[in-house]
């Protein structure tokens, strides 16, 4: 049976009709469309409830791979007839549109919506076979076989005789369920005969994978009302909500100062008391879901994550506003977007549309053909600090300055190597800056440690001032081999389970030297390791791993180093922080005109790296004659005798 859950949108809610057909509502405005084919199905498959092998997914509203208004999977061990065929197995993507017949255009046999009399910049046969594209680059890394992904458009309240020529891809709201699979394989008749290999679960486990949620802990909520209810409400919230929407808003902190935890609660004052719809950015999956996690710890309210209250990476948000202005978004030979040449892009279309002087009127239409992907009130932005110029440029042209919330991590940077500054083009008047001054995330024993770390490394004006409602906290190292040794791991988890943490509290953070280049999708050596000791893990060291979710509350978090900024762990792991230090040494990510040294960023990567426990720190070295084997010692000279304990 399925975990019920989504990946990233509303709470699922789960059809609670049948055994084996489950219907995942993860948006409400697409409810009536799922219910409708559920009905659908049920009809056309009388019996499917009191099937218990055969297995029926819909999924409504799935946001974490493109935007899929419906996405049905079936998976049959008692096969259905479908005229002189034999359905087994299949999955198919469909873009839903409730519109009369004069909101419609025919072009050729495809079909340009409007929105507010206005033409859709995408036909509607584009629109599904980007949901396709988005949904097969998600599965790509997973072990979930090469079935053919069928994609269709549906015209809910429209007759399929109403256009002429139209294509076989697009129907009509009198088309039943048999119509439905008749189209898909008319795409690819992949749909009949017993599914290739004997894999007969694959599309069923992908439905799993893309509902499933992380479940928020007993943990999770006393953490959250501790922050949320007695320090940042009472200390830092009043002068920001009275002056949001008026000016734009920055919060200036170090690691763990509660930036993102007032971003949320900002969002849930935005929308529960001024009706506003936010969007929160940051950067790769891994940090969306943590932030979305957080978001859903403090709203604490169904229905509103995803829909009032919407968690995205920013490049997304940006590439999709590129296409959808005019611009050229840069790809690859294989189709995915050539990242490092969207910067330049970004500043093309910015500068054509104000030569033309029509980037307001632009911008404007675009919000009003999908004011779902592009109509927020208030957009609150996370690690703001490492954006480029032409992001943030571009960024401005969606939305104005006093929209803005902006979390500015104090030399937390990975991408450049000095602070973005968005302040340039904001008279002072208009702009509020609150610096957030202590550590909400660490403990003091903690934070005391990482302060002698950073005094070893000739680093005395960095200082973290943990809070003094926050106590305790425990530091452990080992030198040598320690990052293979499983009484490490255990004692680690052991003392995450003392304080009723999951496991999934837990983040190891790997350097690149543990993660072997031949392997795909990418793993690492310790979770290699975890896994044969029997523990559940989530080795995020691929990308496409980091846009799904763990697949338990147990599942322990594995990171390189590169993505762990913005992520904390109950218990962290550093493991062969030495190798990090080397890497980034020989790798600094240095732009003409740094005003920083190779070795200013490498140090400022192992405070990164340092900075993201909350209660228990775990630092190995594989070399204790490396110049971070002698900084840690320095530092535990410099603390109270028994403060950082000896690995075991």
């Amino acid at each position: 049976m399925l975990s019920p859950g989504p990946a990233k949108a509303l709470a699922v809610v789960w059809s609670t009709l049948a055994t084996m057909l489950k219907l995942a509502i993860l948006d409400e405005r697409e409810r009536p469309a799922a219910e409708r084919l559920e009905r659908l199905v049920r009809a056309a498959w009388p019996g499917i409830d009191s099937a218990p092998d055969d297995f029926v997914g819909i999924a409504a509203g799935l946001r974490n791979v493109r935007e899929i208004d419906l996405l049905v999977v079936f998976d049959l061990a008692n096969p259905r007839r479908l005229g002189d065929e034999s359905v087994y197995a299949g999955a198919i993507v469909i873009e839903a549109k409730g519109v009369d017949p004069q909101a419609l255009t025919l072009v050729g046999e495809d079909i340009r919506p409007k929105y507010s009399g206005k033409s859709s910049r995408r036909t509607l046969l584009a629109q599904v076979d980007e949901a396709v594209r988005g949904l097969l680059q998600w599965r790509a890394p997973y072990d979930l076989g090469t079935f053919f992904l069928h994609g269709l458009g549906w015209l809910t309240e429209i007759p399929g005789a109403t256009f002429d020529r139209i294509s076989p891809r697009i129907l009509g709201s009198d088309a039943g369920w048999d119509d439905i699979l008749r189209a898909a394989a008319w795409q690819n008749q992949e749909l009949y005969g017993p599914p290739k290999d004997g894999d007969v679960r694959r599309v069923r486990k992908m439905f799993e994978m893309l509902t499933r949620e992380r479940e928020i802990t007993g943990r999770d909520r006393a953490r959250a009302d501790v922050l949320t209810n007695s320090i940042l409400n009472r200390d830092v919230l009043d002068r920001l909500i009275a002056e949001r929407g008026t000016k734009q808003l920055s919060l200036v902190g170090r690691a763990g100062s509660g930036k993102s935890t007032t971003l949320a609660l900002l969002a849930k004052h935005a929308q529960a008391i001024d009706g506003d719809r936010v969007l929160l950015l940051t950067f790769h999956r891994a940090l969306c879901n943590e932030l979305e996690h957080l978001v859903r710890k403090v709203v604490a309210l169904p229905g509103i994550v995803g829909r009032s209250i919407v968690v995205e990476p920013m490049m997304e948000l940006l590439i999709a506003a590129l296409d959808g202005l005019g611009g050229e978004v840069p790809r690859k030979d294989d189709g995915t977007v050539d990242y490092p040449k969207t910067q330049a892009a970004f500043g093309a279309l910015r500068a054509r549309l104000l030569a033309a002087g029509t980037a307001v009127d632009d911008v404007a239409t675009l919000k009003e053909l999908d004011p779902d992907r592009y109509g927020f009130d208030a957009v609150m932005i996370d690690e703001a600090q490492d954006w480029s110029d032409a992001e943030r440029d571009f960024l401005r042209l969606l939305y104005r300055p006093e929209q803005l919330v902006i979390g500015n991590g104090l030399e937390q940077l990975i991408r450049r190597q000095s602070p973005c500054d968005w302040s340039v083009g904001v008279p002072k008047a208009s702009r509020v800056n609150r610096e957030l001054g202590r550590s909400l995330r660490m403990g003091p024993n903690v934070a005391q440690f990482v302060n002698a770390f950073a005094r070893a490394m000739g680093m005395p004006d960095w200082q973290l001032k943990p809070h003094g409602e926050i106590a305790g906290g425990r530091v452990v190292v080992g030198y040598g081999e320690a990052s293979a040794d499983r009484a490490l791991f255990e004692s680690a988890f052991a003392a995450a389970r003392a304080n009723d943490a999951p496991l999934g509290d837990c983040l190891v953070c790997v350097p690149h030297s543990l993660v072997p280049k031949d392997r795909s999708p990418k793993t690492s050596v310790p979770g290699d390791d975890l896994r044969a000791w029997g523990f559940d893990v989530w080795d995020a060291c691929d990308d496409a791993v980091r846009a799904s979710l763990p697949e338990s509350p147990d599942s322990v978090r594995i990171v390189q180093y590169d993505s762990a900024r913005g992520l904390e762990g109950w218990v962290t792991i550093a493991l062969a922080l030495d190798k990090l230090y080397e890497q980034r040494l020989k790798y600094p990510n240095l732009s003409p005109g740094d005003d920083c040294t190779a070795e200013d960023v490498a140090k400022r990567w192992l405070l990164m790296a340092l900075t993201r426990a909350a209660h228990m720190l775990v630092v190995t070295v594989d070399d204790p004659a490396s110049p971070v084997a002698g900084w840690l010692r320095e530092a535990t000279a410099a603390l109270p005798a028994g403060l950082v304990e000896a690995a075991p």
